[in-house]
């Protein structure tokens, strides 16, 4: 489908900065624009990778909870092991449904960060630390995956 979405916020962003941020003259007002702009362009990179990204993401995140489950199990620690089962317990959604797999996301990171918290009290029970070495090494992959779409449009200087 032509224009693609990404070429249309690009093509938004470039006539905003080509046609509009010329005739403004209120230094807040041209400032606005270029974060408008800045954004604008930050989409342009994210909704074709979005989808891949966050059907990766939560394979990677179902797995790793799965295996954070089986392990807060064993060592008895029932209200993590219930969240994390919580978070598991719907059918994987469909990768093509971005709004669907977001909110999916969403329940597993909130599972993910349920865990993390309790960092502390599981330090006592799971020696060495494999399940929150196992969360931390995850949010270090999601990072990684969700570069591609930050680092090109957020390095040009501040307004």
């Amino acid at each position: 489908m032509r224009p693609t979405s990404a070429e249309l916020l690009d093509s938004i962003a470039q006539a905003l900065e080509d046609q509009v941020l010329p005739l403004i003259q209120d230094k807040w007002g041209a400032s606005t624009l270029r974060s408008a702009m800045q954004l604008l362009r930050h989409l342009a990179l994210r909704v074709p990778l979005e989808p891949r990204i966050l059907a990766a993401d939560n394979d990677d995140v179902r797995r790793i909870l799965t295996l954070a489950h089986d392990r807060l199990t064993q060592l008895g620690e029932t209200d993590l092991a219930a969240a994390a089962a919580a978070a598991l317990s719907p059918r994987s959604a469909d990768p093509l449904d971005v709004v669907a797999a977001d909110a999916q996301n969403e329940t597993y990171l909130r599972a993910v960060e349920s865990i993390v918290a309790a960092r502390d009290r599981l330090r006592a029970v799971d020696g060495p630390p494999t399940i929150h070495q196992s969360l931390i090494d995850y949010l270090q992959r999601r990072l990684e995956r969700e570069r591609a779409m930050f680092l090109p449009v957020f390095l040009s200087p501040p307004f």
